[in-house]
């Protein structure tokens, strides 16, 4: 996740937590799928007491859906 105060990853049962999202790559891993990768430009992120994540973007955009040039430097990242 990308945040001002650094990148971070969220594991079940992570801490509650509000951070400020800065522009980057979101990677979401769902249960026995293929890992999906949004590029946000900004917004924030919610960590709930129950585990679940909110994530509130001004921009997000799909990776597979950027142009080539802009695909192969963010799958880098």
């Amino acid at each position: 996740m990308p945040s001002f105060s650094g990148n971070f990853g969220i594991l079940p049962n992570h801490v509650p937590a509000l951070s400020v999202l800065s522009p980057g790559v979101v990677t979401v891993y769902e249960e026995e799928e293929k890992a999906k990768k949004f590029f946000v430009s900004s917004g924030s992120i919610t960590i709930n007491e129950d585990a679940s994540v909110q994530i509130l973007a001004e921009e997000a955009h799909a990776i597979d859906t950027l142009g080539k040039i802009s695909h192969n430097w963010l799958t880098a990242v």
